[in-house]
C-alpha cells in the first residue's frame, strides 16, 4: 500500500483509496492516513489488489530513450 502527499502531480499517478491514499501535507494528516492503511484491513486489500492490476514501470520509457539516442 501506498500512502503519498497531495503534490500537484499526485492525481496523475494516484486515485485517493483506489491505488494509493493521499493525504494533506502535514504531519498529522500524514500520520492518521498511514495509521487508517495499517488498521483498515479492507483499505489495504483494495490499495493491494488494485496495485497488483496496474504496470507502473518506466521500462519502456528508458528503451525509447535509448531508441532515439542509438540512431
Amino acid at each position: 500500500p501506498i500512502v503519498v502527499t497531495n503534490f500537484s502531480t499526485v492525481k496523475d499517478q494516484f486515485k485517493h483509496n483506489y491505488n494509493g491514499v493521499i493525504s494533506n501535507m502535514n504531519k498529522h494528516d500524514l500520520s492518521f492516513e498511514i495509521l487508517r492503511v495499517i488498521n483498515d484491513e479492507e483499505l489495504k486489500n483494495t490499495l493491494v489488489n488494485n496495485l497488483t492490476k496496474e504496470r507502473k514501470s518506466n521500462v519502456d520509457e528508458v528503451n525509447k530513450l535509448y531508441s532515439i539516442l542509438e540512431d
